[in-house]
C-alpha cells in the first residue's frame, strides 16, 4: 500500500500527495546552517552551494517561523561571503542570500542583523583584493544588465566573465544602500567611508571612495 502525504503532513493510503507547509522545515534551519560551516570548513563547495539554494528559498518566506532565524541566516551568509578560501561562485551565492533578506525584509534586517558588521566586512573585502574597485561593481554584478539597452546586453552577457571580490562587495552594499531605511545605513556607511578616505593607506582609501561610489544612489 502507497501512503501519501496529506495537506497536514501525516500519512494518508488515498489522500493526494501534498508537500508539508514551509512552516515544517523552519525548525530545521538551525541545523543546516551547522552542516553549512561543517561543509565550509572542509572545503565541501558542492553541498554548500546547494544549501545556498536551500537557504535562499527560505528566506523568501514571510512566515514568523522562519523570519525569527533570519538574523543567523545572514550572519552565517557573511561568514561565507568574507572565507576566501571559497570559490567566488559560492561566496556570491552567499551574497543573494544577504541581499534578498534586504530586500524583501528591509525593516527586520535594520533591526535585528548586524548591519554595522557586514558593512565593515564589505568594505575589508574591498581594501584587501588585488583587484581594481574602478568599474567592478557594474562589470561583475549582473543586476545592472537589466538596465542596459536590450541590444546591448547580448554583448554584456558574453563578455561577463564571473563574480569578483569587489563586484560580490560592492553588490551586497549598493542593495543596503538601496533598501535598508536610512536610519540604519547612512551615518554607518558614512562614518566608515570618511574613516577610510583619511587613511594614509591607500587601500584603505580605495575601499573609501569604491564604496562611496556604489552608496550614494541609495544614500541620496
Amino acid at each position: 500500500m502507497s501512503f501519501l502525504s496529506d495537506d497536514d503532513g501525516t500519512l494518508n493510503p488515498n489522500g493526494p500527495r501534498t508537500p508539508p507547509p514551509i512552516s515544517h522545515f523552519a525548525p530545521l534551519i538551525p541545523i543546516v546552517l551547522t552542516t553549512a560551516d561543517a561543509c565550509r570548513s572542509r572545503g565541501d563547495e558542492d553541498t554548500l552551494q546547494v544549501i545556498n539554494d536551500v537557504v535562499y528559498d527560505l528566506v523568501n518566506s514571510p512566515l514568523e517561523e522562519v523570519t525569527v532565524f533570519i538574523p543567523q541566516v545572514v550572519a552565517y551568509c557573511a561568514l561565507v561571503i568574507n572565507d576566501g578560501n571559497l570559490d567566488l561562485t559560492t561566496r556570491d551565492g552567499a551574497s543573494l542570500v544577504v541581499s534578498t533578506v534586504a530586500e524583501c525584509k528591509p525593516k527586520l534586517f535594520g533591526r535585528k542583523c548586524n548591519v554595522e558588521g557586514i558593512v565593515e566586512s564589505m568594505m575589508c573585502i574591498i581594501e584587501v583584493s588585488e583587484e581594481s574597485a574602478a568599474g567592478a561593481f557594474f562589470e561583475n554584478n549582473p543586476a545592472w544588465k537589466e538596465d542596459a539597452e536590450e541590444g546591448e546586453e547580448d554583448d554584456e552577457d558574453e563578455n561577463y566573465d564571473g563574480p569578483t571580490q569587489c563586484g560580490i562587495a560592492q553588490g551586497v552594499l549598493d542593495v543596503l544602500a538601496c533598501n535598508l531605511p536610512m536610519k540604519y545605513i547612512f551615518k554607518t556607511v558614512i562614518t566608515k567611508i570618511g574613516e577610510r578616505m583619511g587613511s594614509q593607506d591607500p587601500r584603505r582609501r580605495k575601499a573609501g571612495v569604491a564604496t562611496l561610489g556604489v552608496v550614494c544612489e541609495g544614500c541620496r
